[in-house]
């Protein structure tokens, strides 16, 4: 049975047994509007009630560079609506019980990988570039990253990733268990293959051991592991990079140096509640802080500053420090943290 449907930012097709999803926005990368949550939400919901599987790919250099966040800081979508829509797939691809495939093939961010983590089967390539880079930008890493990132091996990995956004190429992401196969054949022909067999089986066929020499993260795992201490304090991994004083140390000192201080310190007190509570839990808790975090007018100009404008100056952070942000701010952000607003269902 074939069908086929599309809008100008989604196009899918059936073949077999599962959909095939193009993500089809390359002009921006794939980000991924609240009218294209939504279409995708009733594709999940169509995919679960005949019992197909989904494979999901994106149009150009990008799988997904996340959700639209030029238009999220406008408003031209209201944040409540698209937080919403977004967290409740999340939570309803997570809970699938047919299989679901993520392919990686180049830039995969935020809410690109928070569909990806939501994938029972993610491929990584060559091309693969995968981040959660919300600090930098005022945000905080969401759609589940306080679960995942806690539940990292290493979890100093996860803490790392969390704070500083870094971009991790396709032979960590499998190392490291972002993704659970690595593909270097050319992925039209792998899609082509899956349409006409078992997904399975097509990628068990293509998958390559990528070599270790390609990692950029196992030369400063030791590093990373003694300066990420994820039973300590931020101050004390801002204490520890100075002190190192090694190439690697002083460019993520800038880097944690550059990024929005609340996003920061909201960040690693989320990190800490990921290792206790359940993913359901996480998004609930995500959801609540995240609606905080977008209301502030910073996080509005550092998106105008560096998303629209490409400016390179430095942003103006309110607090400006770590050490403007007490327990009490803590306290004010964490106090709703329970309150399940998306009306998440406990499975």
């Amino acid at each position: 049975m074939k069908r086929e449907k599309a809008f100008s930012s989604v196009s899918w097709f059936e073949r077999n047994d599962a959909y095939f999803i193009t993500l089809n926005r390359p002009s921006s990368l794939n980000s991924i509007s609240l009218e294209m949550y939504r279409f995708i939400f009733d594709l999940a919901h169509q995919a679960s009630n005949e019992k197909k599987h989904m494979v999901f790919s994106g149009e150009g250099r990008a799988f997904s560079s996340g959700g639209d966040i030029i238009a999220l800081a406008n408003q031209t979508d209201s944040p409540e609506e698209v937080f919403t829509t977004q967290f409740n797939l999340i939570y309803f691809l997570k809970q699938m019980k047919t299989i679901r495939v993520a392919i990686m093939d180049g830039i995969t961010f935020g809410g690109g990988a928070g569909i990806a983590w939501s994938c029972s089967i993610k491929v990584a390539t060559p091309n693969t570039r995968w981040a959660m880079p919300e600090c930098p930008i005022g945000l905080i890493p969401i759609v589940g990253a306080s679960h995942y990132f806690a539940n990292t091996n290493p979890p100093e990995l996860g803490l790392y990733l969390s704070l500083t956004g870094e971009i991790l190429n396709g032979v960590d992401c499998y190392l490291f268990g972002f993704a659970n196969y690595f593909i270097e054949a050319n992925i039209e022909l792998v899609r082509a293959e899956m349409c006409n067999g078992n997904l399975i089986k097509t990628l068990d066929k293509f998958h390559v051991n990528p070599p270790e020499t390609l990692s950029k993260i196992l030369p400063v795992m030791n590093q990373l592991k003694y300066c990420f201490d994820t039973n300590g304090r931020i101050e004390l991994i801002i204490s520890k990079l100075s002190l190192l004083n090694t190439a690697w140390s002083l460019k993520t000192l800038k880097k944690l140096r550059e990024n929005c201080p609340l996003a920061l310190r909201i960040s690693f007190e989320a990190f800490q509640m990921g290792k206790s509570i359940c993913f359901r839990d996480c998004l609930i808790m995500e959801f609540n802080l995240a609606m905080k975090v977008i209301s502030r007018e910073d996080f509005r100009g550092a998106i105008t500053a560096k998303m629209i404008k490409k400016s390179q100056e430095k942003i103006k952070w309110n607090p400006e420090t770590l050490c403007e942000i007490g327990n009490s701010k803590m306290q004010e952000c964490f106090q709703d943290y329970k309150e399940n607003s998306l009306n998440l269902p406990r499975l």
